[in-house]
């Protein structure tokens, strides 16, 4: 698939302003949206950590 990098990418949720800080993987395609989608949804329920694992984790798919 390339190179894939993770980064940490500010997101507007909804039009209240407020921005979330997620960890997201960088494709040579653009964002990897199915991942963003899922971190995003389950970001109230998890911390800062567990997803950290989850895009590594994912990462390690991608690349191998």
């Amino acid at each position: 698939m390339g190179a894939i990098v993770k980064t940490l990418a500010q997101i507007k949720v909804d039009n209240s302003g407020l921005m979330l800080e997620v960890p997201v993987l960088l494709t040579t395609q653009g964002v990897f949206e199915p991942l963003l989608d899922y971190i995003v949804s389950k970001s109230h329920l998890h911390s800062l950590p567990w997803m950290n694992r989850v895009v590594f984790s994912c990462q390690l798919l991608l690349d191998g």
